[in-house]
């Protein structure tokens, strides 16, 4: 089954009741929150961070997911153009909300 993770460079919330919540904040329940609970495969939510040579989602609970596709939400960090290579070498995927990537 396909896991895929929704990371954003704050913690947001990890509910899949697909209703509106302050964490999720107005963006990113549009974008991504109502759809979550609907999607047929393995959904994490939280923080994308580098471990075991792989990167993981950690949830506001601090437990790890291992994904295969990251699904980045307004993460807008310099360092996203090393992320992409370093999870394409890994089997992973990273999409990026490309409204919000300004140094595109």
């Amino acid at each position: 089954m396909l896991r895929l993770g929704i990371v954003s460079g704050d913690w947001i919330h990890p509910s899949k009741t697909g209703e509106p919540t302050p964490r999720w904040g107005g963006s990113g329940w549009a974008r991504l929150g109502q759809y979550v609970g609907h999607l047929p495969f393995e959904v994490s939510v939280g923080t994308l961070t580098w471990y075991h040579n792989r990167f993981v989602v950690v949830s506001i609970d601090n437990e790890i997911h291992e994904v295969d596709v990251i699904y980045m939400q307004r993460l807008m960090h310099e360092g996203l153009t090393h992320h992409v290579p370093m999870a394409i070498a890994n089997g992973q995927k990273i999409i990026n909300d490309l409204d919000d990537w300004y140094w595109a």
